[in-house]
């Protein structure tokens, strides 16, 4: 039974679906095993979730146009641990603590449609969040206190400012 659970785990924390592994097989026509346990995926996989999120989300900057360290700095913000399935008290999911009920369907064609609990779809949604806001206000303050639901709340959007830029030198 424990072997059954390890591919969807596995695929899980990828941020692969079934039906990506399934069109990855198909194009390289191998089994959707080999493809898992082909060497350039163990060779480059991160070692620890940290060095995944870590990847993931600087990925995810990148093709968003953002400054990678500040995405990263507000994921870690935001969830230290890097769970992607961690739910706060107000509903936001994930790596970048994302607020489905505003941005959940956004980002669909960028993002895919993975949950929000996909490490992938996460970072791809929050990233982008981030540089909406970013383009929107035109400074990394106001886009981080935009980001966290701060903006009219000065102590607050102080603190959560302060907070994601002393990560930033966490962030290297």
């Amino acid at each position: 039974m424990a072997a059954k659970t390890r591919i969807p785990t596995l695929l899980l924390s990828l941020g692969l679906s079934i039906g990506v592994l399934w069109s990855l097989a198909a194009a390289s026509q191998k089994p959707p095993v080999a493809i898992l346990m082909a060497e350039p995926i163990t060779a480059t996989a991160p070692e620890s979730p940290h060095a995944l999120r870590v990847m993931v989300v600087r990925a995810e900057a990148r093709r968003a146009g953002i400054s990678a360290d500040m995405a990263l700095a507000v994921s870690m913000t935001e969830n230290w641990g890097g769970d992607s399935l961690a739910v706060s008290r107000v509903g936001a999911i994930g790596v970048m603590q994302v607020m489905p009920n505003f941005w959940g369907q956004s980002f669909r064609s960028e993002c895919g449609n993975a949950p929000l609990t996909s490490l992938r779809r996460n970072a791809c949604v929050g990233v982008r969040v981030l540089a909406y806001y970013k383009q929107r206000f035109g400074s990394w303050d106001l886009a981080l206190r935009a980001y966290n639901g701060s903006l009219r709340y000065k102590v607050s959007g102080d603190r959560y400012v302060s907070l994601v830029m002393g990560r930033l030198i966490l962030a290297d």
